[in-house]
Parts: structure tokens; C-alpha cells; sequence
């Protein structure tokens, strides 16, 4: 038998994510300017860019971080029987980055008789950017077993147990609040602000079973006769949801072809040796 424990640390930086690098704030209320719309028009003058509209940028300026507590217990076969389990206890999470265009030491904002600049600090909203690191709401617990058991008769059965957390996720609001020509964000059409991971995925359990029987045919042949199930408990898994509040379907759950969330399965077989 062995027992295992490790501390894992991933530290992610300079990531890539995109950005309208056309768009200043207002140093009064830390929100753009509307970008599209019936104020658009009146307020092109306070974009870093004029003459320009939307200008999409990739920028290497995301970050984030990764802790995990990774057990594990193996007993080999002996006895006629052997088993492992594992058990993982994670957290990550991901630094909110001021919207920074090149060069810039803060945000782009309208300052008095010195127009659009990027060098005097600004507080932003609260949907925009907090400046500061969160936790994701990525799975933070998980749990698997499996065991085989070498029964009388030339019976073997094994099996398999996941469990998974699914984590939790940030729904979006649909409604371009800020008039950005965005609606992924987590302000709402009132004012009020989604709460970061408010959506409690439900989560993962999976049981597989195998039934093996041996039949010898003579000294040197053996068929052995082979019944499978997956999802043996029929549980309905999920990976992902609408997360959309202004989408009908908002809290559902989102088709998966993956096999860790397929309904119950039954397969037979059988293998010779000669």
C-alpha cells in the first residue's frame, strides 16, 4: 500500500486577453463613455482615438494562480483484491486587470484642459475592474475510487466512483449596460451587480461497474464473458448551464457529448486467450 500527498502551485503570467483599447473613462463616475448608441455620437470626442471605432487588441497583461492539495491511496492487488482512491482539494483564482492600453500606467480618462490621458490614477466601477486578485469558481473538490475484487468462481468485479464539485459560475447580465456594444457583463439593467460565482453548478456523481467471468475450455483456451455499465445510478450530470440572465433557458443545463455525462450504458463482451 502507498499513500501520496502533493502541494501543486501554478502561477500563470502575461496571459492573453482581448480589449477595446478605443474606450476612456469618465474620472467622476470610473465608467466609459457609451460607445454605441444615442450618446455615442456626443461623446466620440473623449475616445483615445477619435476617428476610429472599435479597436480590438490582444494584450498580455492577465494573470493567475492555481493551489492544490492532491492525495492519493493505492493498495496493490494482493489478497484478491486491490483498490486506489484519489481525493484533490483546489483554489484558483484571477487578478481583475485594470484596462491598461499600451503604454499606460493607468486607464484612459477625460481630465480637465488635458483631455484623454493615461497617467493620472482613476477609480473604476466595480464591473469594470477592482484592480485586485478573486477566486475563480472553478472545482475545488474532487473525489474518485475504484476497486477490483477477484471473486470465487472465477468472478472479477470492478468499479469506479467519481464525485466532482462542478464548481460555480458568473452569470451575465445580457443587457449592455455601460453602452459598450457588450452584453457579457455582470452589471444589470437596474444597476445592480451579478455576484461573482452566484451560480452553484451542480455536482458530478458517476458510478461504472464491470462483471468478468473466465471459462476454461480446455488447457490452453479461455473465453471470458464481459458485462459493463456506465452511470449505473442513471444520476443526470451536467456540464455547463445557460448563465444568461436575459436568456429563457437561464439556469438549464447545456447538452454534453462528453462520456462523464451520458445517461446509463450497457455494453457486452468477451476475449479468448489461445
Amino acid at each position: 500500500m502507498s499513500v501520496e500527498a502533493d502541494w501543486v502551485y501554478t502561477g500563470d503570467r502575461e496571459l492573453f486577453t482581448t480589449r477595446n483599447i478605443n474606450l476612456a473613462f469618465n474620472p467622476a463616475t470610473g465608467a466609459p463613455y457609451p460607445f454605441v448608441g444615442g450618446q455615442a455620437a456626443a461623446n466620440y470626442v473623449n475616445r483615445p482615438y477619435p476617428g476610429w471605432g472599435n479597436i480590438t487588441m490582444l494584450r498580455s497583461d492577465d494573470r493567475q494562480n492555481y493551489h492544490a492539495l492532491q492525495t492519493a491511496f493505492t493498495k496493490r492487488m494482493a489478497n484478491h483484491w486491490q483498490a486506489s482512491a484519489t481525493y484533490s482539494l483546489s483554489r484558483g483564482s484571477q487578478f481583475d486587470q485594470l484596462p491598461l492600453n499600451p503604454d499606460c500606467t493607468y486607464p484612459m480618462s477625460v481630465q480637465p484642459g488635458r483631455g484623454v490621458v493615461c497617467d493620472t490614477p482613476i477609480t473604476l466601477a466595480a464591473d469594470i475592474a477592482e484592480n485586485k486578485w478573486y477566486v475563480t469558481g472553478a472545482q475545488r473538490n474532487r473525489a474518485t475510487f475504484n476497486g477490483i475484487w477477484e471473486a470465487p468462481k472465477g468472478l472479477q468485479v470492478s468499479g469506479l466512483y467519481i464525485f466532482g464539485d462542478n464548481g460555480y459560475s458568473t452569470p451575465t447580465s445580457g443587457f449592455d449596460a455601460r453602452s459598450v456594444g457588450s452584453t457579457g457583463g455582470r452589471l444589470r439593467s437596474n444597476g445592480t451587480l451579478i455576484e461573482r460565482n452566484s451560480f452553484d453548478n451542480p455536482a458530478i456523481h458517476r458510478v461504472d461497474m464491470r462483471v468478468q467471468r473466465r471459462f476454461a475450455l480446455g488447457p490452453r483456451v479461455k473465453v471470458d464473458g464481459i458485462f459493463e455499465m456506465y452511470n449505473v445510478f442513471n444520476r443526470a450530470n451536467f456540464e455547463s448551464f445557460t448563465i444568461n440572465e436575459s436568456n429563457a433557458q437561464f439556469g438549464k443545463p447545456l447538452a454534453s457529448t462528453t462520456l462523464a455525462y451520458q445517461p446509463r450504458m450497457l455494453q457486452f463482451g468477451f476475449r479468448t486467450q489461445f
